[in-house]
């Protein structure tokens, strides 16, 4: 045990230092200003851990079932195009990014803001990831994570995913309660896939209703969010945009033409 607690105090330590190295982000919205809300504590009553392992096990489906694959699938969408992606059924609309540039810039925009929050709670809060506590739990899927094995509080997935569902049911209001529940479980799927305890998952939806309820106070953000709906009313009866917005449109339009490599972003790979 007392091995055990060193070495969490270390990775705690190598984790505040790598966080008081790297510069805070300048291309989200808020850019790590205060939200007003801080992530409470990683649990640390045996029981309320026992617990946690108890539901994740009880949760782990077998490689062939479809929430497995469902999970591994949104493990791997850590990009803003891809995240958006995953909620396709559930809005009801394809949405590739040629033809939502302004959606999912906003998204990228958000994704880099909540990768830098959920960076900074994760920072605070070091914890293992369930497969690391129970080795005969198998991960669904474990790209991107090496090197984060003690950061699994809060879930940055559970944050990106109720984040965007929260946006998107803005942007989709007649879809809103399709797009909340496949919100959540973006998180659930967290759970079954083995890398996040429940505890994790709750900690990142509320780190996002905080950050949301931050955002919409933004004028930017509105401005882009009222975009957003000028262009979902474009796909869907071909109502003209207004001027300023069609003009952001064939801006990202034509960056998207220009080749370029496609990496995820670093801060967010939780």
């Amino acid at each position: 045990m007392k091995t055990l607690l060193l070495g969490l105090a270390a990775a705690a330590a190598m984790l505040a230092d790598a966080a008081m190295a790297a510069p805070p982000p300048t291309d989200g919205y808020l850019n790590l200003a205060p939200l007003g809300y801080a992530t409470p504590p990683a649990p640390t009553d045996p029981l309320a851990l026992e617990l946690d392992l108890v539901q994740v096990r009880a949760s782990h489906p077998s490689p062939t079932a479809i929430q497995w694959q469902e999970a591994a699938s949104d493990a791997d969408a850590y990009n803003a195009e891809d995240i958006v992606r995953r909620f396709d059924d559930a809005t009801g609309a394809l949405l590739y990014e040629a033809d939502r540039p302004l959606l999912v810039a906003m998204l990228r925009k958000i994704i880099i803001d909540t990768g830098a929050y959920a960076g900074q709670a994760k920072t605070a809060n070091p914890r293992p990831r369930p497969y690391v506590e129970d080795p005969s739990i198998t991960p669904c899927n474990t790209n991107y994570l090496a090197g984060t094995e003690q950061q699994s509080y809060p879930s940055g997935h559970a944050m990106n995913g109720y984040v965007a569902a929260v946006v998107l049911a803005d942007v989709f209001p007649a879809r809103r309660q399709a797009i909340l529940a496949r919100g959540a479980r973006y998180g659930d799927n967290r759970v079954a896939c083995g890398v996040h305890h429940p505890t994790d998952v709750e900690a990142g939806r509320l780190l996002a209703i905080a950050y949301y309820h931050r955002l919409s106070d933004l004028p930017a953000f509105q401005s882009d969010l009222d975009c957003a709906k000028a262009e979902e009313a474009l796909a869907e009866t071909k109502t003209p945009m207004p001027a300023m917005c069609a003009a952001r449109r064939m801006t990202i339009l034509k960056s998207l033409a220009a080749p370029k490599a496609k990496t995820p972003n670093a801060a967010n790979l939780f």
